[in-house]
């Protein structure tokens, strides 16, 4: 081969190194009861809230997470977490990609509320550069794909991905028998699809990574346009940062929210929005900064 050529394939290898994607996307390489390359919150083999199964949106294996009783406490469940990298501390990522995609089914128990958690946090050297995060409420059994806009407050290139699936509950613990499947994650542009779907309702997403130090994503969705106010207030009810503020157009939104000039403690953020419609959408959760 003309050294040249080699030279270039190397390099081309070397670059796509760097750029490396999502490991075991597709769910289709398992060892024993885990997939390839992800933390889960199995405990083999007395409770295993991810499986295998070959109810895949393509190739032969999804990944199904159930939240499954805990052993000898039926009331309880075990959540299903999927996180990847070595103890789903991520893998190495370096572009600004666009959105986190993938295809999903969920079924949340009867009557629970429960709702699907995706999350991806970009950083560099352990600072948030980038985020994005949606809950999904509604319930289908055939495959539907997700796209959630990556945002990049400033222009730093990252160097790692963080990654969370989960089922969350409306309030508390989610619901034994809630569960979803998900196959063919990727980080990349947003797609069609998700830019023509809005919102079905108002929602304050729990900031991730939490507790944080110093950077956490805060998402919210708007299901029409809304004044806005998302702020950040200590325990003694003094406002410390606005993260949005004025008119916005239906849709979701992730702010990353640096707290590297504030002590360690919990804070409280609170959203509200009002609708061109005179409704109006209050909530408030607590954020725990550990330095």
């Amino acid at each position: 081969m003309n050294k040249s050529v080699l030279f270039l394939l190397l390099l081309l290898c070397s670059t796509l190194a760097l750029f490396a994607q999502i490991p075991n996307a597709g769910f289709e390489s398992w060892t024993n009861s885990d997939p390839d390359g992800w933390y889960t919150t199995n405990t083999a083999p007395t409770s295993l809230p991810v499986t295998r199964v070959t109810t895949a949106h393509s190739g032969t294996y999804a990944a199904r997470g159930e939240v499954v009783p805990l052993s000898g406490f039926p009331a309880f469940g075990v959540q299903p977490i999927l996180m990847p990298g070595p103890k789903g501390k991520g893998f190495p990522f370096s572009q600004r990609a666009a959105a986190f995609n993938g295809w999903y089914q969920f079924v949340p128990a009867s009557g629970s509320g429960d709702q699907l958690y995706l999350v991806a946090t970009l950083s560099k050297a352990g600072q948030g550069v980038g985020a994005a995060a949606g809950i999904i409420p509604t319930a289908t059994t055939s495959f539907k794909q997700f796209s959630l806009p990556i945002l990049y407050p400033g222009g730093e290139i990252p160097d790692t991905c963080q990654l969370l699936i989960q089922i969350t509950g409306a309030g508390g613990l989610a619901k034994v028998g809630s569960y979803f499947v998900i196959d063919d994650l990727s980080l990349g542009a947003v797609t069609a699809a998700e830019q023509s779907a809005l919102p079905s309702g108002f929602t304050l997403s729990q900031n991730y990574p939490n507790p944080f130090n110093p950077a956490t994503a805060i998402s919210y969705q708007l299901p029409a346009v809304s004044v806005v106010n998302l702020r950040v207030f200590d325990m003694l009810g003094r406002e410390v940062a606005t993260l949005a503020e004025g008119r916005k157009e239906a849709g979701r939104y992730t702010m990353n929210w640096n707290a590297s000039s504030l002590p360690s403690g919990m804070y409280l953020y609170q959203l509200t929005a009002t609708s061109e419609k005179g409704e109006i959408y209050r909530d408030t959760k607590r954020a725990m900064l550990l330095k």
